[in-house]
């Protein structure tokens, strides 16, 4: 029983990952810090379509208010291209 609690453990936190893994590259694609999240992205921005794609991650993560100011990461995004 044991076994296959930590292997589904380890698959959660490998998921959880892969997960983070699509969303920095997704910001990367999309010219922005391959180290930086879209959410952190979107929530250091002010201008009108980031504060459309923020109310869409804002009712993504229904669950969190205001996930997206939350989300921000000071020390990522120096090398972003847009």
């Amino acid at each position: 029983m044991n076994f296959l609690r930590l292997y589904f453990r380890n698959i959660a936190k490998g998921l959880k990952h892969t997960l983070l893994g699509l969303d920095c590259l997704a910001n990367a694609i999309c010219l922005g810090d391959g180290d930086e999240y879209i959410s952190s992205r979107v929530g250091k921005r002010r201008d009108d379509l980031e504060r459309f794609f923020a109310k869409i991650i804002d009712k993504l993560f229904f669950w969190q208010k205001d996930h997206t100011r939350e989300s921000i990461q000071p020390d990522e995004g120096d090398d972003a291209i847009l």
